[in-house]
């Protein structure tokens, strides 16, 4: 996630202490449990509506007595924006923060039946929910987070690439990077996805045995041209720094890969582009 679960934690809790500092001499309307209980509530419910800000009325549902809607303007990092007539976290990453802490509270069941939709007659991890699963897989330690975890590698793995890695055993992630890799070459399409960036898929996969598995790629003949320029597109990203034995295989496999006839253009640059930044 963009912003770490230690910084999000302090921040919300800075935003409540000031806050009862401010008004202390009022009567500061929420205690600090009752405080993250309704972030908790609002967060939850504006992931399930899918949406990252929430109107007058649809807060006033939530809250419908008067006094509870009025200390909404006291929780911490939740602001009204006057102009539209709306509420909204101060940055996204706290919503879904909160939200998975009400998922770490849910049965198995109950969590998957949250988050899954389907697709073709296929379970996949609902689009919205992304970002809050990373955030509950980090989270939660239990026994459930792996289960949630060993549910999305099953059933939608794509997504996996831009959770935490550590919270997948080295080799798996290996092998995970392999899979996906493979399923784009054997359909021999461009590797691209609406669930992760090139630059997550290099996080993924940084071991040797990736790169090795990349060059191995680079350096067969036989291999077609569009599955080349995938390895190429991916090793582009990763830090080469880290893996300072495979420097001189990596730039000799590129200088090679110039040779071949039939390059366009832009199969050319992107050679050139990798070169330069690895």
């Amino acid at each position: 996630p963009v912003i770490t679960i230690t910084l999000l934690s302090k921040r919300i809790l800075n935003y409540y202490l000031k806050g009862k500092e401010h008004y202390n001499t009022t009567g500061f309307p929420l205690s600090k449990p009752e405080t993250f209980e309704r972030l908790e509530k609002i967060a939850f419910i504006m992931e399930i509506m899918g949406k990252n800000f929430i109107t007058d009325e649809e807060l006033h549902k939530i809250f419908p007595i008067s006094q509870d809607f009025e200390n909404c303007k006291y929780l911490p990092t939740f602001r009204r924006q006057d102009e539209k007539e709306q509420w909204m976290f101060e940055h996204n990453n706290i919503q879904e923060f909160l939200a998975a802490i009400v998922l770490s509270h849910k049965t198995l069941d109950k969590l998957l039946k949250i988050i899954s939709v389907s697709s073709a007659g296929k379970l996949q991890l609902k689009p919205t929910w992304v970002n809050t699963i990373s955030f509950f897989t980090s989270i939660d330690n239990s026994k459930k987070s792996k289960e949630v975890l060993d549910w999305i590698i099953l059933n939608d793995v794509e997504v996996v690439i831009r959770f935490e890695p550590d919270r997948v055993t080295p080799d798996r992630r290996i092998q995970i990077f392999k899979d996906i890799f493979e399923s784009y070459s054997d359909r021999q399409i461009w590797l691209s996805s609406n669930k992760f960036s090139d630059t997550d898929l290099a996080r993924f996969g940084n071991f040797e045995k990736v790169i090795e598995y990349l060059l191995g790629m680079l350096q067969n003949r036989e291999i077609p041209r569009i599955i080349q320029l995938n390895a190429i597109k991916v090793l582009d990203k990763f830090k080469m720094s880290d893996f300072n034995k495979y420097a001189i295989p990596v730039k000799e496999t590129g200088k090679n890969l110039l040779e071949n006839v039939g390059l366009s253009d832009y199969d050319i640059y992107s050679i050139l582009s990798a070169l330069a930044k690895l």
